[in-house]
């Protein structure tokens, strides 16, 4: 049941644009995915119906000067503290986790492996019956994340055809969760030029913008990544509206054997945020694969090992992945309560 829109007061709103923020920062992870803090802080099922009601009853009513009831229809002010959340995230704590992946980045890792372990605890009970169905949409689930998390990424594409399409396959994360949107990216080749390279030419862009430095239209390197940022956000729009429509639909019809692939998606991938690897890197076009640190290009895959316990990083590690089991039970028993 989706809670009562009328309640709401201000400081509601504000705690919608935080999630949004801690999504949209999840988001930006290979790996972790946003639809996880979505599922476990108790705003999915309203993320997914809103979003499905972004269609095309919600146009005609835009078209017919009933701005006020169609911004009721699609729950428009919900929806737009949560994606300023997002928006914001990406363009300041984004360069936080930049800041904490250079210096901590083991700590950063744990903290999320934390939140995602837990986050499997809480997602199992949702299932009300074990049987045929749900086992295989959890075998199905782990099966195609392993495949996800094992593939190797391809050569980085700027073609707009190819925007378009990281974009609409990019925001699966934040319908989807356990299914890392910016991994899938990662995995087409356009990590780098998505999500680091075009983000940072944006921010300058609205930077120049603000200093009323028109001049910046004559820059052709960013007026290019401009366009690109422009076809990945109509690719990520229409990817949002299509996915939260097919989800809004199993969710309805098949809820318990979705959730069962969630969890499968979620335990799949789950790895992908283990805090002792080491991050591949390629290097030449032959396709060798070094050692690199995070920053440097193209992620390939990942070499796990076992944490060295004589370590003082290992005890800093183990306690952000405590730290992450903690704040979801605090956000889990937070969501239960309101």
């Amino acid at each position: 049941m989706l809670p009562n829109r009328n309640n709401r007061k201000l400081k509601d709103y504000l705690l919608l644009f935080v999630k949004g923020v801690a999504m949209g920062a999840a988001n930006k992870i290979p790996g972790v995915s946003g639809g996880i803090v979505a599922f476990v802080a108790g705003f999915y099922p309203e993320m997914i119906h809103s979003l499905k009601r972004v269609n095309l009853k919600f146009v005609k009513l835009l078209f017919s000067q009933k701005w006020k009831l169609a911004l009721e229809y699609a729950n428009f002010k919900f929806l737009t503290y949560l994606f300023l959340g997002s928006l914001f995230s990406y363009f300041g704590i984004s360069q936080l986790l930049d800041l904490g992946f250079t210096y901590y980045e083991k700590e950063v890792w744990g903290l999320f492996f934390g939140l995602i372990l837990t986050s499997l605890y809480y997602v199992y009970w949702d299932i009300k019956v074990w049987n045929f169905k749900t086992v295989l949409g959890v075998l199905f689930g782990i099966s195609t994340g392993l495949f996800i998390t094992l593939a190797n990424p391809g050569a980085e594409n700027d073609q707009l055809w190819m925007v378009l399409i990281c974009g609409m396959v990019g925001i699966i994360g934040m319908t989807m969760p356990g299914l890392s949107g910016s991994f899938l990216i990662l995995v087409l080749g356009n990590y780098n030029l998505l999500l680091v390279d075009s983000v940072n030419h944006l921010f300058d862009i609205i930077i120049h913008l603000v200093q009323f430095k028109f001049s910046v239209f004559n820059d052709h390197i960013k007026m290019h990544y401009l366009i690109i940022m422009i076809v990945f956000g109509i690719g990520s729009v229409v990817g949002l509206i299509f996915f939260s429509n097919l989800l809004s639909f199993v969710l309805k019809r098949y809820q318990q054997i979705t959730t069962a692939t969630i969890i499968g998606f979620i335990a799949g991938t789950i790895f992908t945020s283990w805090p002792w690897k080491h991050t591949n890197y390629k290097v030449s076009e032959s396709g060798h694969y070094v050692t690199g640190q995070i920053g440097d290009p193209v992620v390939s895959n990942y070499d796990y090992y076992l944490p060295n316990l004589h370590l003082l990083s290992t005890y800093t590690t183990l306690g952000s992945i405590l730290l992450g089991c903690i704040i979801l039970v605090l956000l889990q028993n937070y969501a239960r309560k309101h």
